[in-house]
């Protein structure tokens, strides 16, 4: 009745051992599982700067593309109106640069739909596939066990 008074014993040496291996095995598990999430997001990293490149070149391709097609539109009107009013031999060449332009603006969309098919960080998205993996076949181990 009166247990709660007295004076316990020390824990035996044995349960002191266990303890600390057992700390010792969690610090060992918190620095891999610490320094493999360093080298994930390391990859993540040199991937999202290789990916990033890609759409700022893809950006700008898409940006020139507007601006040659501002200046077929530009030259468009200029032909509709040199139709409509001269009917005079300087229209060829009008036409002829409205083609360029137009062409050029083609080939600039074409070349950044061609650069946006990189998939996003594939060799990250993987890892993180394989450590799902091995969670999972060390839980059914630990299951087991």
């Amino acid at each position: 009745m009166f247990g709660l008074f007295t004076k316990k014993e020390a824990p035996p040496a044995e349960y002191k051992r266990q303890a600390a291996a057992a700390f010792e095995g969690v610090r060992t598990v918190a620095a891999q599982v610490s320094e493999h999430l360093g080298a994930l997001a390391e990859l993540f990293a040199a991937e999202l700067q290789d990916y990033m490149q890609a759409q700022l070149r893809r950006i700008c391709l898409f940006a020139a593309a507007c601006v040659l097609l501002a200046g077929a539109y530009m030259l468009a009107s200029a032909l509709l109106c040199a139709v409509l009013q001269l009917w005079l031999g300087w229209i060829g060449a009008l036409s002829a640069v409205l083609g360029l332009h137009l062409s050029g603006a083609v080939l600039l969309v074409w070349l950044a739909g061609k650069y946006g098919r990189k998939p996003f960080a594939p060799a990250t998205i993987q890892e993180l596939k394989n450590d799902k993996q091995c969670l999972a076949l060390m839980m059914k181990a630990a299951d087991k066990s």
